[in-house]
């Protein structure tokens, strides 16, 4: 480091911080040590630093100040030690410096002590670049005379940074009003966005480009002036994007005429100087270019903030392009669900299915799907709109195998199959010939998975260059190979569905046709068991009343000729004549309980034993037996077999009591809601309760008694022919109840008969029973 010099002779080389004593040889030696060590740290700082005294004349500086000093004047004495700092700013501000005359200022008012210190940020721009700087000044504190430090840095970069950022934040608020405008489309947001960015950037053409293999489509551009217009199509290497595929990120040229470039194709052809690009991904996978370009070099160069805003608006534009086509597939899949909930044809389905893929996918692919058969070994045509009939045909009933092709072994594994070259690939070798001959170079199929894991069938998807799949049709095929699958085990279910209704059906036409012809024959029968009916009711009772007749005349005209044994046999003769016609009788009540039922009508209950208590009034007399009945509801019946049912059970109480213990009967009703006739159905019910203190019977005999012919005691005990029950009980089915009975020997029966209260007509109403009955009887 250059000596300090001062401006004063006998203070040269007098240290900064502290007077000089003239002490002993090892306190000048500690002192010049300090003073080495107080300029090598001056000179280790970066930023430009001078001491000035009371008049403003340098002192001192230090390394980081010469160096400067020369890169700007040429020479140090300029702004060096023995200069006044005053005198240059002064003459600064006569020359027009900004900010000169305010430092002067500032300085002045320290040396004269109203401040401290001060700081100021200025421009200091060379012929090459634009530079800023910050200044700080300092009064040295301390004893002794008036001290100032100015120290000057660099600020340029974070200036610069500064300008970027905000420049960035300028652009995205610029981009982000275009972009958020959700009442425009896609492309009419992008032509706005490619449109801006062009401005900010300075160029005249921005496009959105899609790259389908070696082909260039223009999507969506902005070129005024020039005949580039979306849709059209061009040779990816006469195009400065294929600089931009290969670099895989942004690229960006100033001058192409200056760069390694300049024999490039497209600038042959169209003379364009400045291009920026980026590449843009839709899912994980190339999708195309964002690019801006002009005919004119870029001045200034592309900035930072340039690449940023080409960042951002890639990443707005892909994830808008991911979000366009994850509706589009959606839509898609919808309308495929939409077609299968309304069953739909299943190849109908299908297509939709591969269509769907054909018209996301971004490269040409040709997309079928095969169905595997009943036997699992066949592989049949499901859907391939746009693979040639021909080729379609050929593969038709494809056996599937480890090595037969891509969809063959794809069944046969049960595991996706990637043939990126069929020319070369064994799996191929038997088809390979009929594929090329349809210009089908690769192929990659997936097995279509049932919920069990049984395979379905496969997807597969087409190209006519040899390449593998990328992850956009991974994803694809995946989601549609599952909506196929629902789509086939949707109609093989429905299928099975109609087959087994076919089936139904035939046994159900061929049981009509047999119930009809058992109908037909029941039909006669009961034509024949009414003619016999009506032959017994007349014909069989005729020659019983004969019987009958004669056997009384006989004993009347011939009472002394007869002796005691005759009359015995006449009186048998009567007897067996009598119970000959109840018998007929009974079976005729039997039989006609449904083919001579009357119709459903609202019968009040009370009025039918009211009925059935007056007939039986002789019976009850004789054997002094009560009777008691509760309030009776109204039912729909057929009031003549409820008479019927009544006169039956209170009869049989009345005959069958224990000798010398008088009958007793209770009749009650109670209406309650219940599903114990039909399960499920809750409905009103009268459960009717017919109890007596009878002889009563063993329960094991309960379900006996209700069986024709059925006695359980002699016919000298209690007489009757052992129907009544049974009629009872044919007269409760017809009226869709239930009848049972309880007993103990000796203590009584109880017979409990559940009935509905509508029989689907005319219904209940009690408020109006009484009114009701009398109308319908």
């Amino acid at each position: 480091m250059d000596e300090i010099k001062l401006k004063n002779p006998p203070d040269e080389g007098r240290d900064l911080a502290a007077p000089v004593y003239q002490e002993d040889a090892g306190a000048a030696e500690d002192l010049r040590q300090s003073r080495r060590f107080l300029r090598s740290t001056l000179d280790a700082l970066s930023a430009h630093i001078a001491v000035l005294d009371e008049e403003g004349t340098i002192i001192a500086v230090n390394e980081a100040w010469r160096q400067f000093a020369r890169a700007n004047r040429g020479d140090l004495e300029h702004l060096g030690v023995g200069m006044n700092y005053l005198a240059v700013c002064d003459a600064s501000a006569e020359e027009g410096v900004a900010d000169a005359a305010a430092v002067a200022e500032e300085l002045r008012a320290i040396m004269a002590g109203r401040q401290d210190s001060f700081s100021l940020e200025y421009p200091c721009h060379s012929p090459t670049e634009q530079r800023w700087f910050l200044i700080r000044a300092n009064q040295m504190k301390g004893e002794g005379p008036v001290r100032v430090v100015v120290a000057h840095e660099n600020v340029t970069e974070r200036k610069r940074a500064a300008q970027a950022l905000r420049q960035r934040e300028a652009r995205m608020r610029l981009l982000y009003a275009v972009t958020s405008q959700t009442s425009r489309t896609f492309d009419e947001q992008l032509q706005e966005a490619l449109k801006l960015t062009a401005t900010l950037l300075g160029l005249d053409i921005g496009i959105l480009s899609r790259i389908d293999g070696e082909t260039y489509t223009v999507e969506v551009c902005y070129a005024p002036g020039t005949n580039l217009a979306a849709g059209q199509q061009f040779d990816l290497g006469q195009t400065y994007c294929s600089i931009t595929v290969l670099a895989d990120e942004v690229v960006a040229i100033d001058h192409m005429k200056h760069s390694e470039h300049r024999r490039h194709p497209c600038y042959k052809a169209f003379k364009l100087e400045a291009y920026i690009a980026i590449p843009v991904e839709v899912h994980g996978t190339h999708y195309g270019t964002l690019n801006f370009s002009s005919p004119q070099p870029k001045d200034p160069p592309f900035t930072e903030a340039d690449r940023d805003t080409l960042q951002l608006l890639c990443q707005w534009g892909s994830a808008t392009l991911e979000r366009r086509q994850a509706e589009a597939t959606l839509r898609g899949q919808s309308y495929v669900l939409e077609l299968i909930a309304r069953a739909a044809p299943l190849a109908e389905v299908l297509e939709a299915l591969t269509r769907i893929i054909e018209k996301q996918a971004r490269e040409s692919l040709l997309a079928s799907i095969l169905l595997l058969d009943e036997t699992g070994s066949r592989l049949h045509h499901g859907a391939a709109p746009s693979l040639p009939d021909s080729y379609n045909e050929a593969i038709d009933g494809l056996a599937i195998g480890p090595d037969v092709g891509s969809c063959g072994t794809a069944a046969f594994r049960a595991e996706t199959i990637i043939v990126t070259d069929i020319a070369t690939d064994p799996l191929w070798a038997d088809f390979r010939d009929l594929a090329l001959a349809y210009d089908l170079r690769a192929c990659w199929s997936t097995p279509i998975l049932a919920t069990d894991g049984c395979v379905l069938g496969t997807f597969a998807v087409y190209y006519r260059e040899p390449r593998g799949p990328s992850a956009q049709h991974e994803q694809l095929i995946a989601l549609l190979t599952r909506t196929a699958a629902i789509a086939i085990e949707r109609h093989r279910a429905e299928k099975k569905v109609k087959d087994l209704n076919e089936s139904l059906e035939r046994r159900v036409a061929e049981r009509t046709a047999e119930l009809e012809q058992a109908n037909t024959a029941l039909r006669r029968s009961n034509r024949e068991l009414q003619d016999f009916a009506y032959a017994a009711s007349h014909d069989l009772q005729e020659p019983l009343r004969k019987i009958r007749a004669f056997a009384g005349l006989m004993r009347a005209d011939y009472e002394g000729l007869v002796d005691e044994t005759g009359a015995y046999y006449l009186d048998r003769m009567q007897d067996g004549a009598q119970r000959m016609t109840r018998l007929i009788t009974d079976l005729l009540a039997l039989s006609r309980v449904a083919t001579r039922g009357q119709s459903f009508v609202v019968v009040e209950l009370n009025e039918i034993v009211a009925g059935v208590l007056s007939d039986l009034e002789y019976e009850a007399g004789e054997t002094r037996g009560g009777i008691t009945v509760d309030a009776l509801p109204s039912i729909n019946a057929d009031p003549i077999q409820m008479r019927q049912l009544f006169q039956n059970l209170i009869g049989n109480a009345l005959k069958f009591h224990r000798l010398d213990v008088p009958p007793a009967v209770q009749v009650t009703a109670v209406v309650e809601s219940s599903d114990v006739l039909s399960p499920g159905r809750v409905q009103p019910l009268c459960r009717i309760t017919v109890q007596d203190n009878g002889i009563g019977f063993d329960e094991k005999y309960r379900e006996r008694i209700f069986s024709p012919f059925q006695r359980l005691h002699g016919r000298s005990e209690y007489p009757g022919t052992g129907i009544g029950l049974a009629i009872c009980r044919r007269i409760v089915e017809r009226h869709h109840g239930t009848i049972t009975a309880t007993a103990v020997p000796d203590q009584g029966a109880t017979f409990v008969i559940t009935l509905p209260v509508s029989q689907g007509g005319e219904k209940h109403c009690p408020d109006r029973k009484g009114e009701r009955g009398r109308k319908n009887r």
